[in-house]
């Protein structure tokens, strides 16, 4: 249960972070909009991974506490 929480926590993490980076022109600094939009809309597969396997995993603890 810790190591996935772990993992699922540093997917929305990183994918935040990177999404943030390629828009401030911080990370990839030499490519085109065209491509810098794809590797966003890739993080933000991960963030959105991260964010389901979090919620799912706060929802099953919290339904099997009562």
């Amino acid at each position: 249960m810790i190591k996935s929480f772990i993992i699922d926590l540093a997917l929305v993490i990183g994918g935040a972070y990177v999404a943030y980076a390629v828009g401030n022109y911080q990370l990839f600094t030499g490519i085109n909009e065209t491509n810098a939009a794809g590797v966003v809309l890739v993080a933000a597969g991960f963030f959105g991974l991260g964010m389901i396997g979090l919620l799912g995993k706060g929802y099953a603890f919290f339904k099997f506490k009562k």
